[in-house]
Parts: C-alpha cells; structure tokens; sequence
C-alpha cells in the first residue's frame, strides 16, 4: 500500500512540474506572439503613412498636371 501512495504522490509531482513547465511555455508564447502583434502593427502604420503620402502626392501631380494642360491650351486657343 506505501508504494501506491508514494507513486501517486509522485505522479501528482510530475503533474505540478508538468503544468508549471505548461503555463510558463503558454506565456513565452503569449510574449512572443503580443510581440510579433506589435511589429506588424507597426509595419502596417507606417506602410499606410506611405501609402497616404503617395496618394497624396499622385494628387498634387494630376492637379499640375492638369492645370498646366489647361494652362497650355488656353494660351494656344485650344490647339494642341
């Protein structure tokens, strides 16, 4: 009968060991993946911010472009 007990309370160690072990690997993992969130959070600000800048940039072009197509065709009565 001392063998059983001492062999259940040695598995119920195993257990704690094994969920201690568990838990700790469960919050690397949390860290690591928070930190991957956070990098690509990053990386999609500032690809937008490019991406705003450029849109806005392709604007202020076709505007000139525009006005000085007009511009071109006012001073030349229309004629290309």
């Amino acid at each position: 009968m001392r063998n059983v007990v001492s062999q259940v309370s040695r598995c119920k160690e195993q257990l704690k060991s094994q969920k201690k072990d568990s838990d700790a690997a469960a919050t690397e993992s949390k860290k690591a993946l928070a930190d991957v969130k956070s990098r690509y959070e990053k990386e999609l600000a500032a690809w937008n911010k490019e991406r705003e800048a450029m849109k806005k940039n392709d604007r202020q072009v076709s505007d000139s472009t525009r006005f000085y197509c007009t511009l071109y065709l006012t001073k030349n009565g229309g004629k290309q």
